[in-house]
């Protein structure tokens, strides 16, 4: 048969997107169906420290302020998650040959060796989308020490669809103010004090309270004000000027 008479059939046009849909609706629903077992979340912690270690009741409470997030403000109704208590995670772990216990006058550091540190990332992979929005809105405070709810809105507005596209994510951009007013609340069951006050309030409690920026910096007409709680100017990090 003469190869230049053969006919190569393409798909529909139809054909690709409907394919695209599917498989995104599949991984949708997967991570919506999630599974948090102790390894899960000694996982998510545990592999955000330096060197895979933590004191055992620094360890202890974090697996439990975790679940407990997870627990007040669930990513979906079919997502379960462990009920046993911090202490009891750390002995499951040990149990399953995971975590290691390095004794100390002031209280173990339990550990990860390299070889469980990379087999327990699947684990944590497989549970960390349910944590990424909370991260999200609680790292706009690594850098600032109070931020208003419309900026925080605002930021997850514009960083939404790039994190919902790359790990699944369930809600569509109309539900995300309320669900991010949920997650705030969450935080704020937590203990986020300062928190509390900048979302019941709606602004920045430190501005009313901040000096002005001392005269001597190069960028003191683009500098709104100083930080109250460093009293340095925000953008040159210089003394502010005396009230």
């Amino acid at each position: 048969m003469d190869a230049r008479a053969v006919r190569v059939r393409r798909p529909a046009a139809w054909l690709s997107p409907l394919v695209r849909e599917l498989a995104i609706g599949i991984m949708t629903r997967i991570n919506a169906a999630a599974c948090v077992t102790p390894i899960n979340l000694i996982g998510l912690v545990l592999l955000a420290t330096p060197r895979q270690s933590m004191g055992e009741a620094d360890l202890a409470r974090q697996l439990e302020l975790y679940a407990s997030l997870m627990r007040q403000a669930p990513y979906s109704p079919r997502v379960w998650i462990t009920t046993i208590d911090g202490a009891a995670m750390i002995r499951y772990g040990e149990s399953m040959g995971i975590l290691r216990r390095q004794p100390h006058e002031l209280g173990d550091v339990v550990f990860m060796t390299e070889e469980h540190s990379v087999l327990t990332s699947y684990f944590r992979n497989n549970a960390l989308h349910l944590l990424l929005m909370p991260s999200l809105l609680a790292c706009a405070f690594l850098s600032n020490p109070s931020v208003p709810r419309a900026d925080l809105q605002r930021l997850a507005r514009r960083v939404y669809p790039y994190v919902a596209d790359e790990y699944f994510l369930r809600w569509t951009e109309q539900e995300l103010p309320a669900v991010v007013d949920e997650l705030l609340e969450d935080l704020l069951n937590h203990g986020c004090s300062r928190l509390r006050r900048i979302a019941a309030s709606g602004t920045d409690p430190t501005r009313s309270r901040a000096k002005p920026c001392s005269s001597r910096c190069s960028r003191a007409s683009r500098c709104r004000s100083s930080s109250a709680i460093t009293s340095r100017c925000r953008c040159c990090s210089r003394p502010a000027a005396a009230a």
